[in-house]
């Protein structure tokens, strides 16, 4: 699926001149919800995943992976908001909706493992643009590095999102550190269009940015994208003086 993005509209012209060029390789943007580039994406997104019509509203943008001007991978980020008096992403809020947890336990708990959720983003969905064919070289690893390498910049303890088996599986072989998204036990990926049922291809977990995670984006540096600055990025959380683990991961992959 081929998508032409009026990147200039959204993103200083010189730093499009350079992604244009011959050199410049693989670049990150985050994109926000008063971009065209955020509203062509979401049109992509509702091609590729019909439910998404029921995610209800939230502080989200895009995380695009672009080379040559193009766009060719994208995530939809939920920064946090506050829902029953807890500031977190919408993984979490979510869960909550689903009758599982309550605020109160999430953030208690999260507190006991060195958490702040108010540090944590979640990734919604995880998606091509273009057609696999017309990849240059694969962009799956490159987009997660970049992300994490986002969250470390911008003082963000990780990221949460919804993984099947076999991306649980490819996060560990890459040497991050993958945990459950809760101590509790039956905890389980609700359907959008209705909580009470679960998803039984997924999981919800967490990727701590500590240990073994920050040794693989060091591994894998070469493959980090280069990151064009966008308004965005503006939205850092101050650095905290704590041992704060933290997370990053996609959903329904």
């Amino acid at each position: 699926m081929n998508l032409d993005l009026k990147i200039r509209q959204d993103v200083n012209d010189t730093i499009v001149d350079y992604a244009e060029s011959a050199e410049a390789g693989l670049l990150s943007a985050v994109f926000g919800p008063d971009t065209d580039t955020f509203a062509a994406l979401s049109d992509v997104e509702r091609a590729l995943f019909p439910e998404i019509v029921d995610l209800p509203p939230g502080n989200y943008a895009f995380w695009a992976i672009m080379e040559g001007g193009r766009v060719l991978h994208a995530m939809r980020l939920s920064f946090p908001t506050v829902c029953r008096g807890l500031l977190a992403p919408f993984q979490i809020h979510e869960l909550i909706r689903s009758g599982q947890r309550t605020a109160r336990q999430f953030a208690e708990e999260y507190e006991e493992r060195g958490h702040i959720l108010a540090h944590l983003i979640s990734a919604e969905t995880h998606f091509r643009v273009e057609d696999k064919a017309d990849y240059p070289s694969p962009v799956g690893l490159p987009s997660y590095l970049g992300l994490i390498a986002y969250c470390e910049r911008t003082h963000r303890t990780g990221v949460l999102g919804h993984l099947n088996a076999i991306s649980k599986h490819q996060f560990r072989e890459a040497g991050f550190l993958v945990e459950p998204a809760s101590t509790h036990a039956d905890l389980y990926t609700p359907a959008l269009d209705d909580p009470s049922i679960m998803d039984v291809d997924y999981t919800p977990m967490l990727m701590p940015i500590r240990g073994r995670t920050k040794t693989a984006l060091k591994q894998f540096a070469e493959l980090v994208p280069k990151h064009v600055e966008t308004y965005v990025d503006l939205r850092s959380m101050p650095e905290v003086r704590s041992t704060t683990p933290s997370s990053v991961l996609p959903i329904r992959l």
